[in-house]
C-alpha cells in the first residue's frame, strides 16, 4: 500500500500542513515537528532515508540549471560542461528549457526548495523570473548571458573584445564592407558581441550601415534567410560576423542556395566554437568561448553562495580566442 503524507501526519501525530512544509523545506516548522515527521518518514519508507537525511539538513544536492533554445548546438556542450563540473563536487543536475515555461519550473522549485540553487544560461535583461529567484533568497549564478541589473555571480565569455578581434581579422585581410547579424537586444550576450564588433571596426576608421545589420534571432533560420536579404542588396557584404554560431550556420547555408561559395564571394565569422565548427561541411572561423573553464568557475560560485559565504558578488570574464578554419578569405571584389 503507497504511503501518504496523510499516513506520515498520522505516525507523527502533526498535522497534513505540517508534512507539507517539512517536505518543502519550509522554514517555519519547530525542530521538535521536524523531527517527527522525518521519523515517520523514515519508519514507513515514505522517503529514502538519504532524502530524509536531505530534508533534516535542508540541502537536496540539486541544482537547477535553465537554458533556451536545446536545438542551438551550444547549449547541449554547455550542459555537458556544467554537468562534468557538478558530477565533481556529488551534484545533481535538474534541466529546465525556458523556452517550454522551464523559467517557471525553477522558481517553483525554488519556492518548494526543491534545489539548493540555480544556475541560469541564458537570462534575459529584466528577467522577473531572475529577479524573484533573488528575492526568495536563493543561490544563482549567471553563465554565459551576463545582465547588467542582476545582483548574482556571472561568468561569461569577453564577448567585447572576442568580437572586436574578428573584427580586426576581416579588416587585416581585406574586408572593407561587413555584415552584422546580431540577436535579440535584450540578451546582453548579443548587445555585447555585436557592440564589441562595431567598436573594432570604428577604432579602424570603418563603420557598418545600418542597412547591413539584422536580427538573426540567435537561430539557424535566422541566419539563413538574414543573409539572403544583405545578398540581394544592390552593394552586399563581402564578410559578415554572426553573434553565435548556430546564426553562421545559417548564414553559410543561405549563401550556398544562392549559389555563393564561401569563402571566396563571403567570408562568414562565427562565436562560440561549437564542435559543429570544425565539421567538414562548416569549417567555420570563430571566436572560442573557454567553456569547460567557465562551467567550473560558475559551479564555484554557486557553491560559495550555497555553503553561504559572504563575498562580494563576481562578475568574471573568460577571454576568448580567435579559431580560423575555411570560411574566411580576403574579398574577391575590393571595396
Amino acid at each position: 500500500m503507497n504511503v501518504t503524507s496523510v499516513d506520515i501526519a498520522r505516525v507523527a501525530k502533526v498535522s497534513q500542513a505540517t508534512v507539507s512544509r517539512v517536505l518543502n523545506g519550509n522554514p517555519n516548522v519547530s525542530e521538535e515537528k521536524r523531527a517527527a515527521v522525518l521519523a515517520a518518514m523514515e519508519a514507513t519508507g515514505y522517503r529514502p532515508n538519504a532524502l530524509a537525511q536531505g530534508l533534516r539538513m535542508r540541502k537536496t544536492s540539486t541544482i537547477g540549471v535553465v537554458v533556451a533554445g536545446i536545438t542551438n548546438p551550444f547549449y547541449p556542450e554547455a550542459l555537458e560542461a556544467v554537468g562534468k563540473q557538478l558530477e565533481r563536487v556529488d551534484q545533481r543536475m535538474v534541466l529546465w528549457d525556458s523556452d517550454r515555461g522551464g523559467e517557471d519550473a525553477a522558481l517553483d522549485a525554488v519556492r518548494q526548495g526543491l534545489v539548493d540553487g540555480v544556475i541560469f544560461t541564458s537570462v534575459s535583461e529584466g528577467s522577473g523570473t531572475l529577479d524573484e529567484a533573488l528575492r526568495l533568497g536563493a543561490p544563482v549564478v549567471l553563465l554565459n548571458r551576463g545582465s547588467a541589473d542582476a545582483s548574482c555571480d556571472q561568468v561569461t565569455s569577453n564577448n567585447f573584445e572576442g568580437a572586436a578581434e574578428a573584427a580586426r581579422y576581416l579588416y587585416q585581410i581585406g574586408h572593407r564592407r561587413m555584415g552584422l547579424l546580431g540577436g535579440p537586444l535584450v540578451a546582453r550576450t548579443a548587445r555585447d558581441r555585436m557592440d564589441g564588433f562595431l567598436h573594432g571596426l570604428r577604432e579602424l576608421g570603418q563603420a557598418v550601415p545600418d542597412e547591413l545589420v539584422r536580427d538573426a534571432l540567435f537561430t539557424h533560420e535566422g541566419g539563413r534567410m538574414c543573409i539572403r536579404e544583405l545578398l540581394d542588396l544592390p552593394d552586399p557584404p563581402t564578410a559578415v560576423f554572426c553573434v553565435n554560431d548556430f546564426s553562421a550556420f545559417g548564414a553559410i547555408d543561405g549563401a550556398r542556395e544562392v549559389g555563393l561559395d564561401v569563402p571566396s564571394q563571403l567570408s562568414v565569422v562565427g562565436y562560440d566554437n561549437v564542435a559543429m565548427a570544425a565539421w567538414r561541411s562548416y569549417q567555420l572561423t570563430t571566436v572560442s568561448q573557454q567553456l569547460d573553464a567557465m562551467a567550473g568557475r560558475a559551479v564555484e560560485l554557486l557553491l560559495r553562495r550555497m555553503g553561504r559565504q559572504e563575498a562580494p558578488i563576481r562578475h568574471d570574464r573568460f577571454a576568448g580566442a580567435l579559431v580560423i578554419r575555411n570560411t574566411t578569405a580576403a574579398p574577391a571584389r575590393q571595396i
